[in-house]
């Protein structure tokens, strides 16, 4: 009788060789650099402004963010008596709060995240909120679509890691510092 060897893999070895790769390719992108909420946290923010921004277009309305050095808070300028924060740009109107995003909550960074802003390239100090906003919002997006020439830096731990800015008509945000 002839004697045939087997030769190739089981089943049960190439399903742990899958395993194995699949595991390593998961330690990899779980650990590569820049995976973290950094990114997550500048697109929230200037998806909130920009859209506050074309908010202001459509409704006809003036919009502002009060920013923080941990945060932000939009509001809408109105006439309604005793509510809101006084103007002290337009009397006898009053910045009252509007909801950030579906969840209604408000736009604040983790420990160890911060802003800083320029504003026609002069830095404006933030104070950590929440700071009861007492003069006009440092950011404002008028109807016709014009709004300072601003960069928000989102920094961890001291490092600018995103800008958010307007680009051609749009709030977006890049990685990193511009120069």
């Amino acid at each position: 009788m002839n004697k045939t060897s087997a030769s190739g893999f089981t089943l049960l070895e190439i399903m742990l060789v899958v395993v194995l790769i699949a595991g390593m390719a998961m330690l990899a992108v779980g650990t590569r650099p820049g995976n973290d909420d950094s990114e997550k946290l500048a697109l929230s923010l200037a998806k909130s402004l920009d859209s506050r921004a074309e908010q202001a277009m459509l409704d006809g309305q003036l919009y502002g963010a009060f920013l923080y050095s941990n945060g932000m808070d939009i509001y809408q300028l109105s006439l309604q008596p005793n509510q809101g924060v006084q103007s002290h740009a337009w009397p006898g109107y009053r910045w009252q709060k509007v909801p950030l995003a579906r969840r209604n909550r408000p736009f604040r960074l983790p420990d160890g995240w911060s802003l800083d802003l320029v504003i026609e390239g002069q830095p404006v100090p933030l104070a950590p909120y929440p700071q009861h906003p007492a003069r006009d919002p440092v950011l404002v997006f008028f109807p016709g679509g014009e709004s300072s020439d601003f960069q928000i830096a989102l920094n961890h731990n001291g490092a600018t890691r995103y800008l958010v800015m307007p680009v051609d008509g749009y709030i977006v945000h890049r990685s990193g510092r511009q120069p």
